[in-house]
């Protein structure tokens, strides 16, 4: 919306202009304009050129207003994922440890196991004698 406005200001600068040219006399023609508490007289071509920039400023206010809403929004959408991001690097850093907690655990069992000499009970022993 921000690049419209050169364009638009131009368009109405130069058909002013344009009408300016060919309708001088209605330009400079002083109006009576009553301000409610008095009157006054002013040209035409500063009742327009009036008008015009107050539309033209309420106009930029009101887009800036909106871009500045629209910048918002986007900041608190990037403090949600940071945050989740945060919050995921977490969760994966304690998956992690339980991880290496349960590896830990076992590593230590199958240790144990491999330590300690099997007991091998006398019909195994027969078996293996009489195998051979």
């Amino acid at each position: 919306m921000k690049k419209i406005y050169l364009p638009v200001i131009l368009v109405y600068t130069f058909l002013l202009i344009y009408y300016a040219i060919f309708n001088w006399h209605v330009f400079i023609l002083n109006l009576d304009v009553n301000l409610g508490f008095g009157s006054i007289k002013i040209p035409l071509i500063a009742i327009l050129m009036a008008v015009s920039l107050t539309l033209l400023i309420l106009q930029w206010v009101s887009v800036s207003i909106s871009m500045l809403k629209h910048d918002r929004d986007i900041l608190k959408k990037d403090n949600e994922i940071v945050n989740l991001k945060l919050l995921s690097q977490q969760n994966t850093e304690t998956d992690i440890q339980k991880m290496s907690q349960t590896l830990t655990s076992l590593d230590n069992k199958v240790r144990d196991f491999v330590a300690k000499p099997a007991k091998v009970s006398d019909s195994e022993t027969e078996q293996v004698t009489n195998s051979e």
